[in-house]
């Protein structure tokens, strides 16, 4: 009898081992983002005469990157340049220094020249996914009407029905927005119903337009945050984000730095967490 209990025992354990040998592991991904805007490469039109062009800012910013050798993509959140075609050349130049896998970017009030009111870049609003969480870039599509220059967000129906869409597709995981104006500057409000529980999900909003750190919880229950900007404002900051995925769950954490110091900011610095 004994040897039987013994037998059944050592049966257990084996099938026990078995099954913990054929467990793997949770995947673990890991990706890091840089977010930055306002570079306002250039002169603005209406500066005074002699004024320097702006370069310098995103020249230092990019160096930094560079050396910290972290960061796998970067999305600029608009005002690239400073309202003239001529400026576009530089800014690529210089974002050709950038060592990163690949760089994105949305349209901001400063990206059409301020002579021919026409886009400085190819117009992109567009969605993919990272890791799990839905990101949604939506541009300007405007920055001059009839000589007059506008700095409110706008979109055309084409860009507010596929955002309607997108949100509404995507409101069973997390998705943030990136735009260059906060979203009380948009044409989407309150014709989004964002105020029906479920309808549609926003988790993170992001911005830039602003030259300074904002951050507020949106009465549409999302948090606003507004980065600060790389700029003729002596502003060398900006953010990242580091994401890591393991299983089903995702952390993201968001850390600012201060470009031309090297230096990491105390605030605004948030960790969020996910299940995706």
């Amino acid at each position: 009898m004994r040897k039987v209990i013994i037998a059944v025992a050592l049966a257990v354990l084996a099938s026990t081992l078995v099954f913990l040998a054929s467990e793997e592991p949770a995947r673990v991904e890991n990706q890091v983002w840089w977010i930055f805007t306002d570079p306002h490469v250039g002169v603005w039109p209406f500066a005074e005469p002699g004024t320097e062009k702006i370069q310098e800012p995103l020249a230092i910013a990019v160096q930094d990157v560079n050396e910290l050798g972290i960061v796998d993509y970067a999305l600029c959140l608009g005002d690239m340049v400073s309202d003239k075609a001529e400026y576009v050349p530089i800014f690529l130049s210089l974002m050709e220094n950038l060592k990163v896998e690949n760089w994105y970017y949305i349209l901001g009030n400063h990206d059409y020249d301020y002579r021919t009111e026409e886009n400085l870049f190819p117009l992109v609003y567009q969605s993919f996914e990272v890791l799990g969480i839905k990101f949604i870039l939506i541009s300007d599509e405007i920055g001059y009407r009839g000589g007059a220059h506008l700095s409110g967000g706008d979109m055309d129906e084409n860009q507010f029905d596929w955002f309607f869409r997108e949100l509404y597709l995507s409101r069973d995981q997390p998705v943030f927005v990136f735009s260059h104006q906060g979203p009380e500057h948009w044409n989407v409000w309150p014709e989004l119903p964002v105020h029906e529980p479920g309808e549609v999900r926003i988790d993170l909003w992001f911005t830039g337009h602003y030259h300074q750190w904002i951050v507020e919880n949106s009465p549409e229950g999302f948090l606003r945050l507004t980065v600060n900007s790389i700029d003729w404002l002596n502003n060398y900051e900006s953010m990242f984000m580091f994401l890591e995925r393991r299983g089903d769950r995702i952390k993201v954490e968001l850390r600012p730095r201060n470009h031309l110091d090297r230096k990491w900011l105390p605030w605004p610095t948030f960790t969020f967490e996910f299940e995706v």
